[in-house]
């Protein structure tokens, strides 16, 4: 009976790392975000997929983001960039003053290269952008267009 139970064992164990090597696979994704020809500076790009399951990456000052552990699928895509100032700066639109400390400065030179995103890619309904993930690594850049105002008409003369 000792015998038998060896290769039992040994059956279980090998049915359990066939079935382990036989789940979801998954992805890291990554890309650029820019609008127009300027990276999007700061945020999140967000995948929605099935069931609902959110993943998120946070973009870097140079466009760059990337997201790991994501599951083949197809996914909806949003991308979501808030004014960098602190809320109480953008209240009172604060100027930088002559011998205003570092960091205030540098923010204030990141804020510049900020650029406001059109509110349609804060939204995974309105955005139009999806990925198909079904690779071990993903590339995946995002060119965002920027809105173009509408032009007033003219009123008809009679």
């Amino acid at each position: 009976m000792r015998g038998l139970r060896s290769p039992f064992f040994l059956c279980v164990g090998l049915a359990l790392l066939c079935h382990a090597g036989c789940g979801p696979s998954t992805s890291e994704i990554s890309g650029k975000v820019t609008i127009g020809t300027k990276a999007v500076v700061c945020g999140t790009v967000n995948l929605m997929g099935e069931g609902d399951l959110t993943y998120q990456g946070q973009i870097e000052p140079d466009g760059k983001f990337v997201i790991k552990g994501v599951p083949h699928g197809e996914y909806r895509v949003m991308v979501f960039s808030q004014d960098p100032s602190p809320p109480s700066a953008v209240k009172r639109k604060e100027k930088i003053a002559p011998g205003a400390d570092i960091r205030t400065k540098e923010r204030e030179e990141f804020r510049s290269k900020w650029t406001p995103l059109p509110k349609k890619y804060n939204s995974y309904e309105e955005s139009g952008l999806t990925v198909r993930v079904n690779q071990a690594h993903h590339v995946f850049d995002i060119p965002l267009q920027e809105e173009i105002p509408l032009k007033e008409e003219t009123p008809l003369k009679e």
